[in-house]
């Protein structure tokens, strides 16, 4: 299988068909997307490489390499969520806050809410999640990957 470090091919076009034979809409660059997004998937959170290497071999076709068991990529997709979660926690709060003194909470432009934070604003949220504190190793790559 391809749990076992060995390369295996994979057809985007016959994953879409199959998602798609499940009652999944997709389509292949999304498929694309999520597949390169595992090769970073990882980095950052509690390990050192992304869940799976990948080599584009043709058109829709990649030849790909499990990096870590299955098991493994469902704790760090868990890991990736909850860094997430945090994330816009935090975000729902700054946008609550004013930012000094009798200033507005988020500016309301045309219904969207435009928020001024930084890294490190994030940063902070994350290392306030004592789980998360013990759990990523570096901040900034999690917060990239969420």
């Amino acid at each position: 299988g391809c749990d076992d470090g060995r390369w295996v091919s994979l057809s985007v076009r016959q994953l879409c068909q199959r998602l798609r034979g499940e009652g999944i809409e997709t389509t292949i660059p999304v498929v694309q997307s999520l597949i390169k997004g595992l090769t970073y998937d990882g980095k950052g959170l509690a390990a050192s490489q992304g869940s799976l290497e990948l080599q584009h071999v043709s058109r829709d076709r990649y030849d790909v390499r499990l990096q870590r068991s299955w098991e493994g990529i469902v704790r760090t997709v868990a890991l990736r969520h909850n860094v997430a979660r945090t994330i816009l926690k935090e975000l729902v709060r700054l946008a609550g806050a004013p930012k000094v003194a009798g200033d507005d909470p988020g500016t309301l432009e045309n219904g969207d809410v435009h928020l001024s934070f930084s890294s490190n604003d994030l940063a902070a949220a994350i290392a306030g999640d004592l789980t998360l504190r013990a759990a990523v190793k570096k901040v900034l790559p999690a917060i990239d990957r969420a």
